[in-house]
C-alpha cells in the first residue's frame, strides 16, 4: 500500500472513530469554478502562472485528488453529470445548453435527496442547465437561487437574477456572488439549526476575462505568463494578442482566489469550520494554446499548421473546432476539505470521475439514496471503491460524436462520426505530448481500451453505439475499426 492511500485510510479511520458526531450532519459549501485548467494554480507547480494564496491553503487544508476528470469536457454535460450522477447521454446533455433545451425536470439531483432529508439549500452563480422556467433550479432541490440560468456572463456589472427578477446589477460578477454567498452563511447560521448546502457556482475564470479588481491586475504587471509550446502557435488572434490574453486570464484566477478567500475566512467567522465540508473543483479544464487550441473539449485550432496533422480526418471537422478529450480539458483540481474526518495536505492519486458526486456527498450527508435510484458513480472518500476507469461522452453542437476512457496507463479517445482518435501512454507521456492512434504496434491497446469503452457505454445505452440513427451531420454514426 502506497503512503498516499494509507495517509487516505488514516483519515477514514477517524471517520469511523467519531461516532458521537453521527447525529450531526455537516454543512456542505461546494465551490465550482469554470473552465478553471489545473495548470493556472499557483499549487499545481504545472506553470508560474497566478497568485492563488487561499486556493493554495485550502489545498493545504484538504485532501486532493490528483486525477479527477469530468465525465464531458465542457461546461452543461459536466455539470449535468455532477448534479445527477449520470452520464451526459442518461440525462439528455451532451454539449453545451442554449436556447430551448435543458435538463429534465424529473431527474433527481443529489441536492434534492438532502433537501428531502432536512438540508437548507441555496445556489449563487451560473447554472447553465437549461433557461426555461421549467429548467429553474428551484425544481432541482435548491431553496433559493441567485444567479442566472444560462452559460455566458460578463466579468463585470452582469445581468442576474436576484429574487426571482433578472436585472442589472453594478459590481464585479466575482464579486457580487461571493457577496451573496456571505449572506446566505450568515443567514444559515442565524436563522436555524439545521445542516446547509451552499452551491457557489463562479463563472471564473471563463471569459471575457476583463475587468478584474485593481489589485489583481497589479499583482500580474510585471509577471511573465510564457504560452505552452505548439509548432505554428498563433501569436494575435481574433480575441487579441495570446500574451495578453494568457496573462488576463491569470489575473482572473486571481481575483476569484481573493474571493474564495473571503468565503472561507467568514466559515471561520461564523465558527462553522469545524462542521462545514468545503468541496473545490471546476466545471472543466482549459486550454490557451495547449495542443494548440483555445477551449476545451470543443477548442478552436490556433495553429499555422493544418489540423490534418494529427489525423486526415480532421480536416472534415467543421468550424477548425478540435474535438478533444486532453487532460488540460478534462481533468480538474478537485479538493476535500472536512475537519477531524480527511487528512489534511494529503494527496491521492486515485482515478475520480464527476458522477461519483452523488454518492459520496450523500454518504458525507448521512443520507441515504432512494432504492429506486442505481448510480454507478462510487463514494470517492472510500479508499475501497476505487474505479479502473473513467468515461466522458461530448457531442460537439451536434457536429461530432466524441468519446473517452481513462486508466492508470492509458487514455483513448475516438471520434465515431469523423474517424479519428487518440492514444496516449500517460505512465511515459502524462502531458499527452506523442499521440499513439496511428503509431504501429498499438492495434491490441486500440482494440481493449474500445473495448472498455464500448462496454461501459452499452451499459448505460448510449446511443452513439445503437442500433439506430444518431443525429450527426444527418449521417448514420460510425463505430471505429482498427482491422
Amino acid at each position: 500500500m502506497s503512503g498516499k492511500s494509507s495517509l487516505l485510510i488514516a483519515g477514514l479511520t477517524m471517520l469511523g472513530s467519531v461516532s458521537v458526531m453521527a447525529v450531526e450532519r455537516p454543512n456542505i459549501v461546494f465551490i465550482l469554478t469554470d473552465d478553471q485548467a489545473t495548470w493556472s494554480m499557483t499549487n499545481s507547480n504545472e506553470i508560474a502562472g497566478p497568485l492563488t494564496p487561499h486556493m493554495d491553503q485550502l489545498a493545504k487544508e484538504s485532501l486532493q485528488f490528483t486525477r479527477c476528470y469530468t465525465n464531458s469536457p465542457v461546461c452543461s454535460p459536466s455539470r449535468a453529470s455532477l448534479i445527477t450522477g449520470k452520464y451526459p447521454t442518461e440525462v439528455g446533455v451532451t454539449e453545451y445548453i442554449s436556447r430551448d433545451n435543458g435538463l429534465n425536470a424529473d431527474e433527481l439531483t443529489w441536492v434534492s435527496v438532502l433537501k428531502d432529508a432536512g438540508y437548507r439549500t441555496a445556489l449563487v452563480g451560473k447554472w447553465h442547465l437549461g433557461d426555461l422556467e421549467k429548467h429553474h433550479p428551484t425544481h432541482f432541490g435548491y431553496d433559493q437561487f441567485y444567479g442566472f440560468q444560462g452559460g455566458g456572463n460578463t466579468a463585470k456589472d452582469p445581468r442576474l437574477e436576484v429574487d426571482g427578477k433578472v436585472q442589472k446589477v453594478k459590481g464585479y460578477t466575482v464579486e457580487l456572488l461571493t457577496n451573496k454567498a456571505i449572506e446566505y452563511l450568515e443567514e444559515f447560521k442565524s436563522h436555524s439549526a439545521a445542516p446547509f448546502v451552499l452551491s457557489l457556482h463562479y463563472r471564473a475564470p471563463h471569459g471575457p476575462f476583463t475587468p478584474v479588481d485593481e489589485t489583481s491586475h497589479e499583482l500580474h504587471a510585471d509577471k511573465k505568463h510564457p504560452l505552452p509550446e505548439y509548432p505554428g502557435l498563433k501569436q494575435v488572434i481574433r480575441k487579441g494578442k495570446m500574451t495578453d490574453l494568457i496573462r488576463q486570464y491569470h489575473e482572473l484566477v486571481t481575483h476569484l482566489d481573493t474571493n474564495i478567500g473571503r468565503v472561507l475566512r467568514k466559515l471561520d467567522e461564523l465558527e462553522l469550520k469545524e462542521n462545514t465540508v468545503v468541496v473545490f473543483t471546476s466545471d472543466n479544464g482549459y486550454n490557451i494554446g495547449h495542443h494548440g487550441i483555445w477551449g476545451k473539449g470543443n477548442g478552436d485550432w490556433l495553429s499555422d499548421l493544418p489540423r490534418s496533422v494529427l489525423h486526415p480526418n480532421l480536416k472534415f471537422v467543421e468550424y477548425a473546432k478540435l474535438p478533444n478529450m486532453w487532460k488540460t480539458s478534462a481533468r480538474v483540481p478537485l479538493y476535500v476539505r472536512w475537519p477531524g474526518h480527511v487528512k489534511a495536505g494529503v494527496t491521492n492519486d486515485k482515478l475520480v470521475e464527476f458522477i461519483d458526486f452523488f454518492p459520496t456527498i450523500c454518504e458525507m450527508a448521512k443520507v441515504d439514496v432512494p432504492k429506486d435510484v442505481t448510480l454507478l458513480g462510487k463514494n470517492f472518500l472510500e479508499e475501497a471503491k476505487e474505479t479502473d476507469a473513467v468515461c466522458m461522452q461530448h457531442d460537439v453542437q451536434n457536429r461530432y460524436v466524441m468519446r473517452g476512457v481513462v486508466t492508470d496507463k492509458w487514455s483513448y479517445g475516438f471520434c465515431l462520426s469523423h474517424q479519428f482518435g487518440y492514444l496516449y501512454d500517460l505512465t511515459k507521456d502524462p502531458d499527452e505530448k506523442h499521440n499513439l492512434f496511428m503509431s504501429e504496434g498499438y492495434e491490441e491497446v486500440k482494440r481493449e481500451m474500445d473495448e472498455l469503452l464500448k462496454t461501459r457505454m452499452m451499459q448505460i445505452n448510449d446511443p452513439a453505439y445503437g442500433d439506430g440513427e444518431y443525429p450527426v451531420l444527418n449521417a448514420r454514426k460510425k463505430l471505429p475499426e482498427f482491422e
